[in-house]
């Protein structure tokens, strides 16, 4: 257990050497790029117009993943808030120990900067759709030095762009809130981060219109980012050979505030909210405001079910007032197939459907699935952090971890799966980068996990030398004096970026809110959580899935608090729900449209 003192400003800090961690964070981090990679690799390999054509007459399994599956890949907020959080404890962590303000804003600039020029590389050369990816899915007819793809791809704005923006952005904000030991006040600094989240959202549409309306294509007159430029590459896509001077910094500049996927307009605003979370984790619990959990949930929850209610009638309006209508439903679903794209709920999307949704189509989409990642984050940290679980729950969940350590690299090696083994192709009869159904699609899938699996524990075995991290960190060291610790001046300089497993992964020093001891379950707290979650797991009927959770949560409370009022609710509930989930997925798997007498 982390020994805890106080310090001269009244923060509990660790008298141990270790480094302190919470596996709750490497966890998201993990469970994010796990997802990704799965998600990437459905999109890219699984034939989905074949099973639309053909959907009354298989399982209504393939309706629920028609939904599901686009819903949890527009979770790309649940990376970058995951990061924010991590990011700003780092942050307070370094101010903790006597760091700076001004050396914290520079660290925290110049890794942004790092970190976008890296984005730009993986996008254009070393990722997966990148040119050594592109390369991959056919070597025999695709180029290695394709360079069309590196002169456009470069701008192509990612998850990783933003948060790379986020870092240098949240950088300086902090820096700004950090004068005159601003940062020793952390209600202050979380208001001001909530105030902040609202103004961006609130100015997003005017960015967006404002953008759309003032920066014309040259190539075609049509507003930024549809439109192109004379050389008739897209406007946030410029091709550096060609393009123009101006074209380019468009590219680099105007991209981060409005590009079709993941803008700081409004992601920005999870970032913040990540920031405020980062901050209340960091700090004593005195320092926290009564009902801080509870806050972040409930607001959360209203997010998700405004954005999912509005999300419905966007679909809905799409569905029935299409032109011609025959084809009002296939237009509904690739309009919701798009939920990863924010710029594609916009008006001024180049869609069939856009005609046929609202103005602020753009906001349900935003609050819908990033009110599910804050709900999903805060939850995560709630029953680890905030029950002393963090040991327990880091020994767990290893395996996922893994995938957070080098979450950078795990995302541009995503031309792992354009690598299947022969007998793949020799089975289906397909090439690795063909479409394919469900069968050939889950078992590239588990080829993929196979080769990472292996990939990262060798690599890790020398502490994951030559990755994009152990390059940034490496970086890091030669530009900011921060960085240069005694302990790293000893070293030679291909270990001056490793990323120390023992420390950080193995052996590290897991962050605990509270401590779970005699008083904790005295209190019966397990019963009291597991009976909150099962009970709103059955009354938001989309949350039933979540009882195959509270059930070993309320089977363990009985055991750990012996069997009370509270814990006994939660395992009728937890029942109760587990069967109703069991049920509907056996009828799922069972029955098809046409079999039921309706079709779609």
């Amino acid at each position: 257990m982390t020994t805890l003192k106080q310090d001269e400003f009244g923060a509990e800090l660790s008298g141990s050497s270790g480094q302190k961690r919470f596996s709750s964070l490497d966890f998201l981090r993990g469970v994010a790029i796990l997802l990704m990679i799965i998600l990437h690799q459905i999109s890219d390999l699984l034939d989905i117009n074949t099973l639309v054509d053909n959907i009354n007459n298989i399982p209504l399994i393939n309706v629920v993943a028609l939904f599901i599956l686009p819903f949890i890949g527009g979770l790309a907020g649940l990376f970058l808030l995951a990061s924010a959080i991590s990011n700003m404890v780092s942050i307070q962590k370094n101010l903790l120990k006597g760091r700076s303000v001004q050396s914290v804003v520079i660290k925290q600039v110049v890794g942004g900067i790092v970190l976008l020029i890296f984005a730009m590389l993986t996008e254009g050369i070393t990722g997966y759709h990148g040119m050594f990816g592109d390369f991959l899915i056919n070597p025999a007819t695709h180029k290695f030095f394709n360079l069309d793809i590196v002169c456009t791809r470069w701008a192509y704005f990612e998850t990783i762009h933003t948060i790379a923006w986020c870092v240098l952005l949240t950088g300086i904000v902090q820096g700004l809130l950090s004068i005159n030991d601003g940062w020793k006040k952390p209600k202050r600094q979380m208001i001001i981060y909530a105030i902040l989240s609202v103004i961006v959202i609130a100015c997003t549409k005017f960015i967006w219109d404002g953008l759309y309306n003032n920066l014309i294509g040259a190539g075609d007159g049509i507003g930024y980012p549809w439109g192109t430029n004379a050389d008739g590459s897209l406007m946030w896509t410029p091709d550096i050979r060609t393009a123009g001077f101006k074209a380019v910094l468009v590219g680099i500049f105007v991209n981060p505030l409005a590009s079709p996927w993941e803008p700081i307009f409004p992601y920005l605003a999870i970032s913040f909210i990540g920031s405020i979370i980062g901050i209340a984790i960091s700090q004593p619990k005195k320092a926290l405001f009564k009902g801080f959990t509870k806050t972040v949930l409930l607001t959360s929850l209203v997010m998700f079910l405004a954005g999912a209610i509005g999300t419905v009638f966007e679909l809905i309006n799409v569905m029935t007032n299409y032109v011609p209508p025959e084809q009002g439903f296939d237009q509904a679903i690739n309009f919701y197939r798009l939920i990863s794209g924010h710029r594609f709920w916009s008006l001024d999307a180049p869609q069939p459907y856009a005609p046929y949704i609202s103005p602020v189509a753009w906001l349900w989409q935003f609050l819908f699935t990033n009110g599910f990642s804050i709900m999903f984050t805060m939850i995560v940290i709630y029953l680890v952090d905030f029950r002393g679980r963090g040991t327990h729950f880091a020994k767990k969940t290893g395996y996922i971890r893994r995938y957070g350590i080098i979450a950078f690299t795990n995302y541009n090696n995503q031309w792992l799966y354009w690598l299947p083994p022969a007998f793949i192709p020799l089975i289906f009869g397909l090439n690795s980068y063909d479409k394919m159904l469900w069968g050939g699609t889950w078992l590239m899938i588990l080829t993929t996990l196979i080769f990472y699996t292996i990939i990262l524990y060798l690599w890790g075995l020398v502490n994951y030398r030559f990755s994009f991290e152990w390059s940034m960190k490496s970086i890091g060291y030669l530009l900011l004096p921060i960085r240069r610790i005694d302990a790293l001046k000893k070293k030679k300089w291909w270990q001056k970026g490793d990323i120390d497993m023992d420390r950080v992964f193995h052996n590290a020093e897991w962050v605990n809110m509270v401590e779970e001891n005699e008083a904790y379950h005295k209190a019966k707290t397990d019963s009291r959580i597991s009976m909150i979650l099962s009970i709103l797991s059955i009354a938001i009927p989309i949350f039933f899935a979540f009882s195959l959770i509270t059930l070993p949560m309320s089977i363990k409370a009985r055991k750990r608090e012996e069997a009370n009022r509270k814990n006994t609710i939660a395992l009728v509930f937890s029942i109760i729900g587990t069967v109703i989930t069991v049920t509907f997925f056996v009828f799922a798997f069972a029955f098809t449209p046409t079999g039921l007498g309706f079709a779609l």
